[in-house]
């Protein structure tokens, strides 16, 4: 018996995964850069989070959002967990040392703890990203988060499954059109 794997987020298909339920990610990380280059001035500075390293699609709407803010002419600060520190103490101390004019992070977690440190800050940033947490709404509310883009997590699951079960049908069509030889007597 074979599993259908499917992913959501990260396409696996180079593994195995029958299909990938995600948003366009570049598409994401483009949209939450323009959105930054309101909040960001010329030669301002935006810091980027990335607080799942080794994940595709966090990766890729990192990688979109920079390229979108550079060729605007913003510069662009990477932060990474390191150290083995942990997000929030990696994210306050870049937020002490450099004073970004907005923060962009690019996964929930990210985004609340972004909100949260953001207003600590004696000039606090913009701060923009995903997610659709009660947290981040509340943030949203408070205006200590400028923009979050919101995925539909309850219809990406239904996606999700409804393609587990295409691929469980395709594989059941199969072994039903497979008829062995008979054997000669």
């Amino acid at each position: 018996s074979h599993a259908a794997v499917v992913t959501m987020e990260s396409d696996m298909a180079d593994s195995g995964a029958k299909a990938c339920i995600s948003v366009d990610n570049a598409a994401l990380g483009q949209a939450l850069g323009l959105a930054a280059l309101n909040g960001v001035p010329e030669g301002g500075e935006a810091v980027l989070v990335d607080s799942a390293p080794g994940s595709a699609g966090v990766s890729r709407r990192l990688t979109e959002a920079a390229r979108v803010l550079e060729e605007a002419g913003r510069s662009v600060y990477l932060c990474t967990l390191s150290g083995g520190r942990s997000l929030a103490e990696t994210l306050n101390a870049t937020l002490q040392a450099r004073r970004p004019d907005a923060v962009v992070a690019f996964e929930p977690s990210a985004l609340e703890q972004a909100a949260q440190l953001a207003q600590g800050q004696e000039k606090p940033p913009l701060v923009y990203g995903t997610g659709a947490t009660s947290t981040i709404a509340s943030h949203l509310e408070r205006s200590s988060i400028t923009l979050s883009a919101a995925q539909n997590e309850f219809a990406a699951g239904y996606l999700a499954v409804e393609a587990a079960v295409r691929s469980a049908k395709k594989r059941e069509e199969r072994e039903k059109m497979f008829v062995p030889p008979k054997e000669k007597k």
